[in-house]
């Protein structure tokens, strides 16, 4: 919890004094919020704001389901997901060697922003030296849909939240033109014990579970150790 918010110690004290008052803690929190640290402080008044005056009406009942089910749910997404993140690393490297100047597109929306921007910058460049570029689903159809040929290696997010009809719109455009996609959907995962309405807050949680997989696979494929870094804390600059 220090990490995230000690440069936003006085901006969340309301926050903090809340959620004592509540006996609410953060891990509560943060599953009904996404990216907490990027809220600015108007969201974050209006945040408090909406809880004490009981807009979330189905709270306890939601506070329920997560705190009974929702680390077995994920433990059991990167189960299910392991054979087929398998094969999908597998597969993206043999495409990479070959491509290696070719970058790998990472389009989502909604809460798989964070995850379509992280996981193309902080993982597949970062950490895997492969070149990327992340753009939401909107934004997909303003100029990237021009470059998309037969062998664009590009991977979709879908989640379950209000702006999944914009990944849909993606989904229906990308078979029409391309031939290397692959769609991540978190539609399919059961997620036991989760109301339907409660899915899409979640979601980003199923995708970084699945992706826990995917990673896993590609460094072993690579040959190539996560946790090494060519520049960053590696000299003075």
């Amino acid at each position: 919890m220090g990490l995230v918010f000690d440069k936003h110690k006085i901006e969340m004290k309301p926050l903090h004094d809340l959620l004592r008052e509540n006996k609410m803690n953060f891990t509560q929190f943060l599953k009904t919020v996404n990216f907490v640290r990027d809220m600015t402080q108007e969201q974050l008044d209006n945040y408090i704001e909406a809880y004490k005056n009981g807009e979330f009406d189905d709270y306890d009942r939601y506070n329920k389901e997560m705190e009974a089910n929702l680390a077995n749910v994920l433990v059991q997404v990167e189960k299910d997901s392991d054979e087929w993140a398998y094969e999908y690393a597998k597969n993206k490297v043999a495409f990479w060697k070959e491509h290696k100047d070719l970058p790998h597109y990472f389009i989502g929306s909604g809460n798989q922003y964070g995850a379509t921007y992280s996981y193309a910058m902080c993982y597949w460049e970062e950490q895997m030296w492969i070149r990327t570029k992340s753009i939401s689903c909107q934004e997909f159809f303003h100029g990237m849909q021009e470059i998309i040929v037969e062998d664009t290696p590009v991977t979709l997010f879908m989640g379950e939240d209000e702006q999944r009809p914009l990944a849909e719109r993606v989904a229906r455009f990308l078979p029409r033109v391309n031939a290397n996609y692959t769609i991540i959907d978190t539609k399919e995962h059961e997620l036991k014990g989760i109301s339907p309405e409660f899915r899409g807050t979640i979601s980003h949680l199923v995708m970084h579970g699945v992706n826990n997989r995917v990673d896993a696979y590609m460094e072993l494929f690579l040959r190539h150790p996560l946790s090494i870094r060519r520049y960053y804390r590696q000299f003075e600059y």
